[in-house]
């Protein structure tokens, strides 16, 4: 996937990972929200690869 929006950020998948690190490294509760959101729009992204 290329650039990825949230907010007021704008970019890789990667350069989010590390937004969220840094942004949420003491806020566990929201940290692990993002990852779940995260999971869920990949999951959702290879489901409609495969056209199930």
């Amino acid at each position: 996937m290329g650039i990825w929006t949230t907010g007021c950020f704008q970019g890789t998948l990667e350069e989010l990972k590390k937004s969220i690190e840094k942004t949420h490294k003491d806020n566990k509760f929201l940290k692990d929200r993002y990852y779940r959101v995260i999971d869920f729009i990949l999951q959702e992204a290879k489901y409609d690869e495969v056209g199930e």
